[in-house]
């Protein structure tokens, strides 16, 4: 999505993109041809590449030569590399990395790997660019270099993620509950770094613990009202492989008492109706991250976020939400507490303080004319300083 914020919006007559996918074009692939810009896609198995591939995608370079070529995340980058080498010499050459290596053991064998690889390979590209300080601070201990290299956050589209007050009412009646349920949601595919079951255990913790005073909750604001709020409260889970009979989320939700009060959607189309329809959002995420755009685009529609301090997640946020350790569920528990027991307008302000920071230093608008500077930079030669990142 990010990338084809970035292309779509940067698509005159000065560049025209043109978009090779190393797997199938997925479901994003018509969403690009939309926009008039060309997909072609090499339909290898993920995480396998063969000579042949190599040697195909290289012919596809090499057929219509690029003026700037750009890798997009991790794999795509080494393909990338190949093909300046051998399909495109001398072509300036930009790599795009949009993951924070907290613990190579963490990741799959052949993924961290290719982050080691990616450290001796980084000396020979133009430039390289993170979304996050923290990916930059890691990868530059990894030994990634690069003749330049910059932190471009990722750019959120303000008028597609927005408050929108009647998502709340239509939301409610598709999943069939009371106008005044208190809506608490995640948004992100099933994966283990993205701490789902921290989220569910937490959320149990926080109903169960809601009159006990138990250690890691949050004492309720004022008695009957928060009580009341927080028999209101459900969870809603929206991403890729996030949907009913994923099994271990159902042990998960069983295990913490949540039958009936957690709703899983499976992947949406329609993310930013959901956001806006959100009274808080979460983000549990155990490692992994760079810039969350969910987190930024759950802020950019007024809704206040607890999240693990994880990538550059509490750069996000800043004062406008909570941030936990991560994998701590006492203390995400905590936060949740706190956040469901302020009261309505303290938490539509803190909202609002929300959109404003994205709109302040988030924007697409001001994000994605510093990318297509660096572009021009990159095609006029490596002599000229990169500008400083200035984002708060």
């Amino acid at each position: 999505m990010t990338l084809l914020r970035l292309l779509t919006h940067s698509a005159n007559q000065e560049f025209r993109h043109r978009v090779l996918s190393l797997t199938a074009g997925g479901t994003l692939k018509p969403r690009f041809l939309d926009r008039g810009i060309e997909v072609q896609s090499l339909d290898w198995s993920p995480g396998r590449p063969t000579p042949a591939g190599l040697w195909r995608l290289a012919r596809m370079v090499r057929s219509q030569p690029p003026d700037l070529l750009l890798g997009w995340m991790y794999h795509a980058n080494l393909a990338a590399s190949f093909c300046r080498r051998w399909a495109c010499p001398g072509v300036p050459l930009v790599w795009n990395i949009r993951h924070t290596p907290d613990d190579l053991a963490r990741e799959k064998r052949l993924t961290a790997a290719v982050i080691r690889s990616g450290a001796r390979f980084s000396k020979t590209v133009t430039a390289v660019v993170y979304n996050s300080r923290v990916s930059q601070r890691m990868h530059g201990a990894l030994g990634y270099g690069g003749l330049r290299s910059e932190v471009l956050p990722n750019g959120i589209d303000l008028e597609a993620f927005r408050p929108a007050p009647e998502a709340r009412q239509e939301f409610r009646r598709e999943l069939g509950l009371p106008e005044d349920s208190f809506l608490l949601g995640r948004v992100a595919r099933f994966d283990t770094m993205k701490g789902y079951p921290q989220l569910i255990r937490a959320v149990g913790g926080l109903l169960g613990g809601a009159s006990s005073g138990a250690p890691g909750t949050a004492t309720p604001s004022s008695g009957v009202l928060a009580a009341k709020k927080r028999s209101s409260l459900h969870l809603v889970l929206a991403g890729r492989g996030v949907e009913v009979g994923q099994g271990s989320l159902e042990a998960e939700i069983e295990a913490a008492g949540l039958k009936g009060r957690v709703h899983l959607l499976g992947e949406r189309s329609d993310v930013p109706h959901l956001l806006a329809a959100l009274d808080g959002f979460c983000s549990s995420s155990l490692f992994g991250e760079g810039f969350p755009n969910v987190v930024a685009e759950a802020m950019a529609c007024g809704v206040p976020c607890v999240v693990t301090d994880v990538g550059d997640s509490a750069r996000v946020v800043g004062t406008e939400g909570w941030v936990v350790p991560p994998g701590q569920v006492p203390a995400l528990t905590a936060a949740l507490g706190e956040l469901l027991d302020k009261p309505e307008e303290e938490r539509q302000r803190m909202g609002a303080g929300g959109r404003r920071r994205i709109a302040d230093n988030f924007a697409a608008a001001t994000v994605i004319p510093r990318h297509r500077d660096l572009w021009l930079r990159c095609l006029q030669g490596p002599s000229r300083e990169m500008a400083p990142e200035s984002c708060s």
